[in-house]
């Protein structure tokens, strides 16, 4: 079937009369047709042989006209006509692919115009985003003042995308599309200005410049955020702009914010928004916490003396703020603000460690010993945020405890935080709880280091030290760890406790290890899948072939509960009625069929036991 498909691609007409009897209307295993093929490398003799598979779909509902558009065939339209009609699952229209695809002659699929895709765009939108200013004309007398369920307009598309002589040329001819807003109030000037947040550099010229066609138009329409074009202008650091619509300062948006907040990185818009000073968001952040919180050390400068004394709603200070990021802001403002904790008793410490910032720590060491309202110091801030460097300053801390009695560790543990977990490391908590809790980045971590001295999860720089450490993890078993029996390792906890994602880490590492004369897999294949959670299915067979990968061809060689020689297909078979294994069985069957007991036994003989002789030789 393969020559049938690949003479189709390649125009060959010979090999396609030679073979039409026996493949007409075959699919491959995508659903797609010869006819699909030769659509997509625009064979229009072999479009005209197929034309008996013209209506047929492939698996994601495109037709063959819908690949003779997206692969800008033109001269296949008019031959596959009768499949003008069709449109895939996001509602694309041949014609819509085609102004995808670079069409500048749509021919034939002009007949589909009006109609929008499940992204609400037409084709000419589409022919905007693609510049095909050919399309483009043929298609804005149907389409141009059409708008999708959203309200979005060619016009915005145009200003969005930076297409500076469309945007022109529909300001100066079409300018009753200049008065038309969305959904959400926005206007085409405000798509573009939303625009700079994603483009490049080029781009963002070009959409600068639909700005200044829009600007005089609709610079003072504000939509339903409140969002003005002075704050636009200030997020995105366009000076000259903003000093055109300084007439909309002290406005704020519906979260509070105002230009003076977005502004805080240019020093000269700081300088002109004097008026804005002292007003604060809705969680009553201040200009000068927003330079603070960005390290916009200029705007804080002068800021400072007119809101140094403001706190936010969280009775976080300015220097709360600080300490996320900017340790230059710190060192001047220390003095104001030290020991000085927020309404939930978190420093500034906390703050810093909580956020990375390690070069603040000397600044504020005073604060040491301060816990906020849960007890919590600040090595707790770092472990939580899974702050590796912080953790190593602070770990003298490590011994103190929450009102919880949870330490650093237990917390790191909570949060899945390698990195402080594994500097944290000591008797309790250990490798096992982290893999009793499925903790996969604690584990992987972990098992890392101790092979090799370095793991992708941490960045920072493993100590020799550190590593010895994590060898000693894995010699550990349980212990006192709940609802876990002594004496598994690490592997045989997380099976139990059905930690498949830990399981899959682990399994490299102990796959040799047995737990009471069991390996991982069969005791994975007896305990089966937890029906509690149905969502975590794949993740189950995903560990069992991990188990498979490993664990398989192995035999019991202490007699016990089981015979000895007794293979994990064969318990696997036992307990398949509750455990739900038939495919990880049957890959199984692959490798252990013909494996037999002590008592020479096999596989049948056990589904015979189990009474699943019927369901078994299905496989």
């Amino acid at each position: 079937m393969q020559n049938w498909f690949l003479a189709a691609s390649k125009g060959d007409v010979q090999t396609l009369n030679n073979l039409i009897k026996e493949y007409i209307n075959s699919r491959d295993e995508y659903g797609r047709t010869a006819l699909m093929y030769a659509a997509i490398t625009g064979q229009q003799e072999v479009v005209c042989l197929l034309q008996d598979e013209i209506g047929l779909r492939c698996n994601a509902g495109y037709c063959a006209l819908m690949y003779a558009a997206s692969n800008n065939h033109p001269e296949l339209f008019e031959l596959l006509s009768p499949e003008l009609k069709f449109t895939t699952q996001e509602s694309q229209t041949a014609l819509i692919l085609a102004a995808y695809s670079g069409v500048r002659q749509p021919g034939i699929l002009l007949e589909l115009q009006g109609v929008f895709n499940s992204f609400g765009l037409n084709a000419l939108m589409v022919s905007i985003i693609q510049n095909n200013f050919q399309l483009f004309n043929q298609l804005l007398e149907r389409e141009g003042s059409l708008r999708s369920s959203s309200g979005l307009s060619c016009l915005m598309v145009a200003a969005s995308c930076g297409r500076v002589d469309i945007v022109r040329f529909l300001a100066n001819q079409h300018k009753q599309l200049l008065n038309i807003v969305d959904s959400e109030g926005k206007t085409a000037l405000r798509h573009a200005l939303d625009a700079l947040d994603q483009v490049n550099d080029h781009q963002r010229d070009q959409v600068l410049e639909c700005v200044q066609i829009l600007k005089q138009i609709e610079g003072n329409k504000t939509a339903t955020d409140k969002v003005t074009t002075l704050m636009l202008c200030c997020k995105h650091n366009l000076l000259e702009l903003a000093t055109e619509f300084l007439h909309q300062s002290g406005q704020q948006d519906r979260n509070g914010v105002t230009a003076l907040m977005l502004g805080t990185q240019n020093e000269q818009l700081v300088a002109l928004l004097k008026k804005e000073e002292r007003m604060t968001d809705s969680k009553g952040k201040t200009a000068l916490m927003y330079a603070c919180e960005n390290d916009h050390m200029e705007a804080f400068s002068s800021l400072v003396h007119e809101e140094y004394d403001l706190r936010d709603q969280e009775d976080k200070t300015a220097l709360h703020y600080a300490c996320r990021k900017s340790p230059r802001i710190v060192s001047i403002f220390v003095e104001t603000y030290i020991n000085n904790q927020d309404a939930n008793g978190v420093s500034n410490l906390m703050e810093a460690a909580a956020n990375g910032n390690t070069d603040s720590f000397q600044e504020l060491e005073r604060e040491l010993n301060m816990v906020d309202n849960q007890q919590r110091n600040a090595l707790m801030y770092a472990a939580l945020n899974d702050q590796f460097e912080a953790t190593k300053i602070l770990i003298k801390l490590k011994k103190k405890v929450d009102y919880q009695g949870k330490s650093p560790a237990d917390l790191a543990l909570e949060k899945d935080a390698a990195g402080p977990f594994v500097l944290l490391l000591d008797k309790k908590p250990s490798l096992v709880d982290a893999a009793v809790q499925n903790k996969f980045k604690i584990c992987k971590a972990i098992v890392d280091i101790a092979r090799t001295g370095q793991t992708s999860v941490i960045k920072d720089t493993i100590d020799e030290t550190l590593q010895k450490i994590c060898q000693k993890q894995l010699k550990l078993i349980s212990k006192d760890i709940p609802n876990t029996p002594d004496g598994m390792n690490p592997l045989a906890a997380a099976i139990n406790a059905g930690a498949y994602q830990a399981i899959r880490v682990l399994t490299p590492t102990f796959c040799k290890y047995l737990y009471k004369g069991l390996t991982p897999l069969m005791q994975f294949l007896k305990q089966g899948f937890d029906k509690k959670d149905q969502s975590k299915f794949a993740e189950f067979e995903q560990a069992g072939q991990q188990l498979i990968k490993y664990c398989a061809g192995l035999t019991i060689t202490q007699a016990g509960e089981y015979s000895q020689g007794t293979t994990a297909l064969m318990i696997g078979i036992l307990n398949y009625k509750t455990a739900r294994t038939e495919k990880l069985l049957k890959q199984l069957l692959e490798i252990e069929r013909d494996l037999v007991d002590g008592d020479g036994c096999g596989w049948l003989q056990y589904a015979e036991a189990a009474h699943v002789v019927v369901e078994v030789e299905n496989w």
